[in-house]
């Protein structure tokens, strides 16, 4: 594969990404290319350029992307990748129209894919879209970041996150501008209507569920707040206790002290509150996961492991001392 051995030292990644933006068109490209492990070839590619040349190659290595965006088995590599991230930071500094277009419905098919859109959010992709209405864009590139706000909207929690980053007000202002695009009015006239529908804030236990998705807690109030326990305890048994496992599972994918103690503190918090909630963590196998940690270096992380024990082994009437 070229983009692993270039021929050249200049012209050889080049011109093997362009030749993939052409050739992954093909289904049997993209499995082949996916097998070979050639995405994550491709992802440190991704990265605001300056000159002419970088400029182009940046472009097709987006358009590879959005290509690959197509393929599930190639969405999958993306998702677990810094290909997010990076695709959001082109969008970000890019000037040249048709890099924003491509990276914008990359981002577009990405949307629907697992937590990516959740991600969207977090990676703060509203505040670009807002930026991009004070740059001089053709009609069609904001009439794809309407729409792609559009399908964002009715994906759980997310409309309200909108009204949260002021977009109603971002929409106003596009609306007074003068476009010739009628499919962007109707969109922007659209996306509006459905911003109206979503002013009610996000609950407590949405918030906290795309805080455990995203995999990175912090303190904020409501881990320690007793009554978001005693009121959303029973949320945590949708889809089979899926958020508590998901919590679980941080422990085992993160190296962020904070992260692994607000962990450990809310799974005391489970056990406390929940009728069975011993049983069920200890049936999920958080023992093993959460005494690793009672020696970790770490104060925080020692200090919210040992009440999870406490509380696992005594319940929660005989650690509460150790409550912070």
């Amino acid at each position: 594969m070229h983009l692993k051995k270039p021929s050249h030292p200049n012209r050889g990644v080049p011109t093997a990404v362009n030749c993939l933006s052409t050739i992954l068109k093909e289904p049997v490209v993209r499995s082949s290319f996916v097998q070979a492990d050639g995405v994550k070839l491709l992802v440190p590619l991704i990265s605001p350029a300056s000159t002419q040349q970088s400029i182009q190659l940046l472009y097709e290595t987006c358009l590879c992307i959005w290509l690959l965006s197509y393929y599930e088995p190639a969405i999958e590599y993306l998702a677990t990748s810094k290909a997010l991230p990076r695709l959001i930071d082109v969008v970000k500094s890019s000037t040249k129209e048709k890099v924003v277009r491509v990276v914008v419905l990359t981002l577009k098919n990405l949307l629907s894919k697992g937590t990516l859109g959740a991600q969207m959010v977090d990676f703060q992709l509203p505040q670009v879209v807002q930026s991009l209405k004070a740059q001089a864009w053709s009609d069609e590139v904001v009439r794809v970041v309407v729409l792609t706000l559009k399908n964002l909207l009715s994906k759980g929690t997310l409309g309200a996150q909108m009204v949260d980053f002021q977009l109603p007000q971002v929409v106003q202002s596009l609306k007074a501008q003068a476009w010739s695009d009628e499919d962007l009015l109707e969109a922007l006239n659209s996306l509006e209507e459905g911003l109206k529908d979503n002013i009610k804030k996000l609950s407590s236990f949405d918030k906290y569920k795309q805080e455990v998705l995203l995999g990175h807690l912090d303190w904020s109030p409501m881990h320690k707040d007793c009554l978001f326990w005693r009121e959303n305890i029973t949320n945590f048994e949708e889809n089979d206790f899926q958020i508590l496992r998901v919590l679980i599972t941080v422990l085992d994918i993160s190296n962020d002290p904070r992260t692994l103690a607000v962990v450990c503190f809310d799974l005391s918090q489970f056990i406390q509150h929940h009728p069975s909630g011993r049983l069920i963590v200890a049936d999920l196998k958080a023992k093993e996961r959460v005494m690793k940690l009672m020696n970790h270096e770490n104060a925080e992380v020692t200090k919210s492991a040992l009440l999870c024990i406490q509380r696992l082994f005594l319940g929660s009437k005989y650690a509460s001392f150790l409550q912070a």
